[in-house]
């Protein structure tokens, strides 16, 4: 039975904990998809009755400078849903070299329409997020499926190929991979372990400079 969101509580968005080295990408292959990971702040959009609460992943309430308007009007046909993603504010470079500021790139979504997607796989929520959010636009950008809005975004979902999306990780707001099992359900986001196994991460090398 769905549990119905009427009043903010502690959410924890599904993450990979466990790492794993980049020449093992090619041993998740079926029902394996991935995401970029991406160098900001992970944080949840709880929307109750039109309402927003913005959260940091430690459950601190959170400010971004993107309007309530903007976020609201990212998911239009309800006025009740959760959506897990990262925020943008460490001004890293994009792919064409300029930093990316205050973007807010959506990767998940934990409940809709009043309720929770516990027990939907993976792949069917990446599906409903797509179907019910706003149209926008068709990004140019590699690692971005749709732009709802000027500051909205979905993240892209990759299915094939994998070895060759984690090369996107050269772009310095990029971090490496994160790898997720397609068929896998939600558990409860009650607890920040319950969905770390049925992901992994891939963090790009780091310089190291001697002095």
């Amino acid at each position: 039975m769905s549990l119905v969101l009427t009043s903010p509580i502690m959410i924890y968005p599904p993450r990979a904990e466990q790492r794993i080295q980049e020449t093992s990408i090619k041993e998740y292959a079926a029902n394996w998809w991935a995401q970029l990971k991406f160098n900001g702040t992970a944080l949840i959009v709880i929307c109750i009755g039109g309402r927003l609460t913005i959260m940091n992943r430690h459950g601190k309430v959170y400010a971004v400078k993107i309007t309530d308007a903007e976020l609201l009007s990212a998911m239009p046909k309800s006025n009740n849903w959760i959506l897990c993603g990262e925020y943008m504010n460490k001004a890293k470079d994009d792919e064409t070299g300029q930093p990316l500021r205050d973007k807010f790139i959506i990767w998940d979504i934990t409940n809709f329409d009043g309720n929770d997607l516990i027990g939907m796989t993976f792949q069917d929520r990446v599906a409903l997020l797509l179907k019910n959010a706003k149209k926008g636009k068709k990004s140019a950008r590699p690692y971005i499926e749709r732009e709802l809005t000027e500051n909205v975004w979905i993240a892209k979902t990759f299915k094939t190929q994998l070895e060759e999306v984690y090369k996107l990780s050269s772009i310095d707001m990029i971090e490496g991979l994160v790898l997720k099992r397609s068929n896998a359900a939600l558990k409860p986001c009650t607890r920040p372990d319950n969905n770390t196994e049925w992901q992994v991460k891939v963090r790009k090398g780091t310089k190291c400079y001697k002095f």
